[in-house]
């Protein structure tokens, strides 16, 4: 079910492996999880919180249909919001290798955020408070692809950590994509029909899964699947379009 552990895996490089699952199974892991596992530093009291991220794409369609066919070398783009707040709001660009991944990120103040959607691509440095992750390329990677607003996704996570091969697990639900704007601080949102009462597990470590955490999804039958909550709002997104046509 997971790979134990890989020698000369490269610094900042994961493994991350998703499943769709039901909400019974759900509700019996994320217990599980709970009582041996930490909650991420970002979790609120009643033990999750809100994620709303905005994903770009160039005028083909590249990042979407990569996903689509299966490319195992591709990347994307996306400014992602934790309970919607404008307090919080990181660009990213996320790189995908087969099941590894690796993911880099620049801070945006809610201005910046505002001009990127709005067109502009920062042609100086000067006054941007993200101006740290141009150190990594993101910003420069960004301006540079030329992209556009494609898809907004947005859902409820919770999430779990663990020290011993930093590992990290989520359970995503409540998927939602919104409509009317590329602003997901002003979008109208809609719950996505073929999502309903699923979740998306998704564990992600370094170079090893403790056997400890591997023991927790014992009597489950789970198998890896590419499930993207990135491509179900887009199809959704698209089915509504046509209908209203």
């Amino acid at each position: 079910m997971f790979t134990k552990f890989l020698h000369n895996v490269p610094s900042g490089i994961r493994h991350e492996f998703k499943y769709a699952i039901n909400s019974g199974v759900y509700e019996i892991l994320r217990r599980r999880c709970a009582s041996v596992m930490k909650r991420d530093k970002f979790s609120t009291d009643d033990g999750g919180y809100r994620v709303t991220s905005l994903y770009f794409d160039d005028v083909y369609g590249t990042a979407y249909n990569d996903k689509l066919t299966g490319i195992l070398s591709r990347k994307k783009f996306r400014i992602r919001a934790y309970n919607l707040s404008p307090d919080r709001i990181n660009l990213e660009v996320k790189l995908k290798e087969g099941s590894y991944i690796k993911k880099k990120s620049a801070v945006l103040t809610y201005d910046e955020y505002k001009a990127i959607i709005g067109g502009e691509l920062f042609p100086s440095l000067e006054g941007c408070r993200g101006a740290a992750g141009w150190s990594s390329g993101v910003l420069q990677d960004f301006r540079s692809q030329k992209l556009k607003p494609a898809v907004i996704t947005d859902y409820y996570r919770e999430a779990f950590t663990a020290d011993a091969g930093n590992v990290r697990i989520t359970f995503d639900k409540n998927l939602q994509t919104g409509f009317g704007t590329a602003d997901m601080f002003n979008a109208s949102y809609s719950p996505v029909d073929r999502f309903y009462n699923q979740a998306v597990l998704e564990i992600k470590y370094d170079r090893f899964l403790p056997t400890y955490i591997q023991e927790l999804f014992s009597g489950f039958p789970l198998m890896s699947e590419p499930v993207s909550k990135y491509i179900l709002c887009a199809n959704y997104v698209l089915e509504v379009n046509k209908k209203c046509l």
